[in-house]
């Protein structure tokens, strides 16, 4: 969804009183013409909210210790950048929704600085992550296999129509997990090593992965959707099996080879 912050223009307007149109005619004849007049009645475009007031209602939002709260905070406290952006969002003139709503209209940019740190995130966050993609999926395959082929480029008013509120709550909070805490360091399997695991765990299963060829089309059809939907979760199910310390491992190796 394309969203755009408009403003509010105030419109000088009313009735011309006799003392108004005297005025206006001597104006003219002093040289001044109606034309002149109406452009320097041109609307003017309000100015900004201050920023101090859009950051004190971010800070008291982000007390309410909500799931979207604490991403809020997480924000600020890892990609001062984005909270930026999101404030000059809600500093619109025309603004008049919270800050949970300048978040969704933001929502690309903390995704995507969350996608930078997935590959780095710890074993727990992985496992959970791992859990909460294999619900979305099972969600979403059957209903809206376009929404769940779209990945995070999927509009968030949409997924809510069809992932309970719970797990959309839960993914919030992990995201701001792994934005606190991720390590550069955490252990990622080698694309050696996630060859030889694919060609072990996948053997037999050829079919479930068909989808896979459809992985880099941008708008594909429902039914190459629904098989991008599958082969994505079978893939998740069969790291899930795996113990906690290899089924991080793998997943980071997959998320960003090397």
């Amino acid at each position: 969804m394309a969203w755009e912050i408009g403003n509010w223009r105030r419109w000088m307007g009313g009735a011309l009183t006799a003392t108004a149109a005297a005025l206006l005619a001597t104006a003219c004849s002093a040289g001044d013409t109606p034309a002149k007049q109406a452009a320097a009645a041109e609307p003017v475009a309000a100015p900004p909210r201050s920023d101090a007031v859009v950051r004190s209602e971010f800070e008291t939002f982000e007390a309410t210790g909500t799931d979207m709260a604490d991403l809020l905070s997480a924000i600020r406290d890892t990609e001062p950048a984005i909270y930026d952006k999101l404030v000059q969002i809600a500093a619109s003139p025309s603004w008049t929704g919270s800050p949970a709503d300048a978040m969704v209209i933001g929502r690309p940019l903390y995704l995507a600085a969350f996608s930078r740190k997935a590959p780095f995130a710890s074993d727990a966050e992985v496992g959970e992550l791992i859990d909460t993609l294999i619900a979305s999926h099972k969600a979403l395959i059957g209903p809206a296999p376009l929404l769940c082929a779209k990945g995070d480029k999927a509009d968030i008013g949409q997924l809510a129509k069809y992932v309970p509120a719970d797990l959309l709550a839960r993914e919030n909070r992990l995201q701001a997990r792994v934005l606190r805490v991720s390590s550069d360091t955490a252990p990622r399997a080698t694309q050696a090593e996630i060859e030889e695991w694919k060609a072990r765990k996948f053997k037999g299963n050829e079919a479930r992965l068909q989808g896979n060829q459809y992985f880099d089309i941008d708008d594909p059809t429902p039914e190459q959707a629904t098989k991008i939907c599958d082969a994505e979760m079978f893939i998740l199910e069969q790291i899930a099996r795996e113990p906690a310390r290899q089924r991080a491992y793998f997943y980071r190796g997959l998320l960003l080879p090397r």
